[in-house]
């Protein structure tokens, strides 16, 4: 299953490459409502981990209006933390393709399509 960085920290995943690790917590938030009440939570929980690993919050319901996510960010009373990003899964698949891997295994291909 996922990485585990830390005391009950359990991201989905944690990604190891040439000049950068992260974690991965993807979630499906029904409403920006859910959404908001999901990152509180997750902010919670990754408070003690690492601050030198970014995380990324990957919401996959596409019905959200990203300027509604960012009018929360904007918003929030207390700030989130410098490493954590909270992104789409479409908007997180293409900054993962910037991302240079450990090494490439042979015959390698993505399992997403290109994005645009």
């Amino acid at each position: 299953m996922g990485g585990n960085i830390g005391i009950n920290i359990r991201p989905d995943f944690v990604i190891y490459a040439k000049n950068k690790t992260f974690a991965v917590d993807i979630f499906y938030p029904d409403s920006i409502r859910s959404l908001k009440r999901s990152v509180n939570i997750k902010e919670r929980v990754y408070k003690n981990m690492d601050s030198q690993i970014d995380i990324y919050f990957v919401y996959a319901n596409s019905e959200i209006d990203i300027s509604d996510v960012d009018l929360f960010i904007s918003r929030k009373k207390n700030q989130l933390a410098k490493n954590i990003k909270i992104i789409s899964i479409d908007d997180f698949l293409n900054t993962i393709k910037k991302i240079e891997p450990l090494s490439e295994p042979l015959n390698y291909k993505p399992f997403y399509k290109d994005i645009k």
